[in-house]
Parts: C-alpha cells; sequence; structure tokens
C-alpha cells in the first residue's frame, strides 16, 4: 500500500475513534464538542474539540507501530499464509453454491453419454478410424469450452470484491488470483475427469497403461490452457455477458482451424496462421498421434468406401498430423 492510502486509512480509524468518543461522551451527558474535520496535503487532521485533535501524517504511517497498542506487534502475513486462508475462503464459496456445482457436474454428465454412446466401441477400418479423430476433436473440444466458460463466467463477477479488497491492501494481488484460479482449475479438472476417465473406454482406445496415461497428460494441460484463457478473458473483459460472447467466439474460432473441419492448405494464407494458436488443434494432433502412431489398421481396399490407410502413421501424416511428410493414398 502506498503511504497516500496508509494515510487515509489512518484518518478513517481516526475518525471512528472521534465517533465513539462522542457517542461515549452523550451517553454520559456530557456536552457534545465541536467536529471539525480538515484534509490538508500531506497531513490529515481529524478535530474532535480545540483542545484535542488527532493528527495523522504521511511520515506518522509510515510508522505503524506508533498508533498501535504496546502489546501489538506490526506483522504482515507472508504470502503462503495469504494463499491459505484465501484458498480456504474461496473453496468455501464454491462448496456453498450448489446450484453452480450440480449445473457444471450435471452438464459433463450428459456430456459423458452423449459422447461415449455415439462413438461406442470403434474399430480400426477406415470408417472407424475417422470416427475416432471425430470422437477426440469433439472430446477436446467440449472441454476447453466448458472449462474456459466455468472460468469466464466467474472473474467478473468476483473482480469488485478483488478491486475494493486489493485497493484495502488486504493480500497481495498475486495471492488473490493464484487462488482464484486454483479453486476454478480443481473444479474443472473434476469435470474433465469425470468426462475423459470412463469415456476412454466407452469409445476403446488405445489399450495400455502408457497411452492411457498420456490420453490424460493431454488432457490435463489442455484443460489448464482454457482455464488460464478463461482468466484472460475474464481480466480484459468488463461485463459478463461480453465475456461469454467472446469467449464463444474464440471457441468456435480455434475448433474450425482444429485439422478436422476443413482442410487447412485450402485456407488462404490471410487466415491459416490461426492453426497455430489453436488450443484445440493442439490437444487434437497429440491424441490422435497417441492413439495411431505405429499402430496397425484394417485396411480392405475393395470393400471401403473411403480412403483406406495400411498404419497408422499413414493416417497422421496424409492429415499433415505427423511430422514424418506426406504420403500418397491409392
Amino acid at each position: 500500500r502506498t503511504a497516500e492510502v496508509k494515510c487515509t486509512s489512518a484518518a478513517r480509524i481516526a475518525d471512528l475513534h472521534r465517533a465513539w468518543t462522542e457517542k461515549w461522551k452523550e451517553q454520559q451527558s456530557a456536552a457534545q464538542p465541536t467536529v471539525a474535520v480538515t484534509a490538508a496535503q500531506p497531513t490529515v487532521a481529524v478535530t474532535a474539540a480545540e483542545a484535542n485533535t488527532v493528527v495523522v501524517t504521511v511520515e506518522d504511517v509510515k510508522k505503524p507501530e506508533a498508533h498501535a497498542p504496546a502489546e501489538y506487534e506490526w506483522k504482515r502475513n507472508g504470502w503462503f499464509t495469504e494463499f491459505w486462508i484465501l484458498l480456504g475462503r474461496d473453496s468455501k464459496t464454491v462448496v456453498r453454491d450448489p446450484l453452480t456445482i450440480f449445473g457444471i457436474f450435471g452438464m459433463t454428465t450428459v456430456l459423458l453419454l452423449f459422447w461415449g454412446f455415439v462413438w461406442y466401441h470403434l474399430g480400426l477400418d477406415a470408417t472407424g478410424v475417422q470416427n475416432r479423430s471425430g470422437g477426440i476433436n469433439f472430446l477436446v473440444t467440449a472441454n476447453f469450452f466448458a472449462t474456459s466458460m466455468a472460468v469466464v463466467i466467474k472473474l467478473p463477477v468476483r473482480r469488485p470484491h478483488l478491486k475494493r479488497e486489493l485497493a484495502a491492501g488486504t493480500y497481495r494481488m498475486s495471492t488473490g488470483f493464484a487462488t482464484l484460479f486454483l479453486t476454478m482449475l480443481a473444479v474443472t479438472s473434476i469435470m474433465m475427469m469425470i468426462m475423459a476417465v470412463p469415456g476412454y473406454w466407452m469409445l476403446d482406445l488405445r489399450p495400455g497403461a502408457s497411452h492411457y496415461f498420456i490420453y490424460l497428460g493431454v488432457l490435463a494441460v489442455h484443460n489448464l490452457t482454457g482455464a488460464a484463457f478463461g482468466m484472460m478473458l475474464g481480466a480484459m473483459l468488463p461485463t459478463v455477458e461480453l465475456t461469454g460472447i467472446v469467449g464463444a467466439m474464440c471457441t468456435t474460432i480455434f475448433m474450425i482451424f482444429s485439422g478436422l473441419v476443413v482442410n487447412l492448405d485450402t485456407v488462404t494464407p490471410v487466415l491459416r496462421w490461426m492453426q497455430w494458436v489453436s488450443p484445440i488443434a493442439y490437444a487434437h494432433k497429440s491424441l490422435m498421434q497417441n492413439e495411431l502412431a505405429d499402430r496397425p489398421l484394417d485396411c480392405h481396399p475393395e470393400t471401403s468406401v473411403v480412403p483406406c490407410f495400411a498404419t497408422g502413421n499413414q493416417f497422421l501424416t496424409a492429415n499433415r498430423w505427423s511430422m514424418r511428410g506426406r504420403v500418397k493414398v491409392h
């Protein structure tokens, strides 16, 4: 806190002390004193009576122990102390809002059932591989949208409280935003686990512990990216309505340039660069590489109605989801 803010706070305390003294004197049937408030720069003076004047200067405020009782030790909380206190408060705020919690987890459950049964037990033929790509793209898009929107609608609501408490010097800005971010990240991470863990087996994705944990790791990083993106929008934009509109628009753009909706080679160079700022594109390509790299596929050219690939590497390179170059499909 600056010296001016401390001076103003000390003057407010002195004013409260004066009001208490007046009330006590009134109760004692004493004559009400003449009250005058004088504000000079850089000195703030609060006068209860001519003979009883409380003066607070900037120099005095720099020595807060001079105004504290003798037995009181002036000491500011450390960063971690503030962090744990605020983390407990924000956690209680989330727990005490059951409607939001039930709404978030209800939405996640509905998406899980929809995702799992639409893409249930996918095969490794040409159609099954395409469906795997679509199912994974739906997963990362839904995860990013739900995570970013869960954060983006909270920050504008909390902003007035943060500004008031930061202006009063209640805690540091870093601890305030860190605890808010971690609290929302915990909620969205639970949402992601509810959808991702059972969905992996419903879609019959690639077996193996290493592939399974890579899948969870990619989604965890993707979830963190969505929460950070929502925090950025919430801090930049003034209202909940505006953040919702901009967040939905950005998510739609990220989905378009994820590599599945449109062939990026046909997009004008003016817009093609957007694929490199799309979190959905990175998550989708990573999960597709984890799913198909070095994996044989069921290719039957004589019966397949779509392009057929003998291995997952061929499918990845044909769609530019691998660094191994392009392949020619017959």
